[in-house]
């Protein structure tokens, strides 16, 4: 596993001034780095926020709207529902644990019912 945690940001701010198409290349290839030691579960989520993320700033009009959306996406995940504070909180005993709502199902009846019993036939 390679080691993540050198981070020049003054230099990475030069780059995306001087060679705009670098700094994304760099980018990508940062990235792509994280993902390859990354396994499994951990991969598959990895993957879906990139993408999410990858989403915002292809669709936003700027940069900075680009920015205040990722960070307000990153909120709702620590603040949200269910999201971390309601998580830490209820492994604390702070809150009770609530039922996950997809583990919730509705019953659809497989076949119609009877109407000499009072029943209303399903169309």
């Amino acid at each position: 596993m390679r080691e993540h945690t050198s981070f020049d940001f003054d230099a990475w701010m030069q780059l995306a001034k001087d060679n705009p198409e670098a700094f994304e290349k760099q980018r990508r290839k940062a990235i792509e780095s994280i993902l390859c030691d990354s396994s499994g579960y951990t991969r598959k989520r990895l993957e879906g926020l990139q993408w999410q993320i990858d989403s915002v700033r292809q669709t936003a009009d700027n940069p900075m709207v680009a920015c205040l959306k990722i960070s307000q996406m990153m909120w709702e995940k620590i603040k949200g529902e269910d999201g971390l504070v309601d998580v830490l909180n209820q492994l604390v005993g702070q809150s009770p644990i609530k039922p996950k709502s997809s583990n919730i199902a509705k019953v659809v009846p497989l076949h119609p019912k009877d109407p000499d019993r009072g029943e209303k036939l399903v169309k």
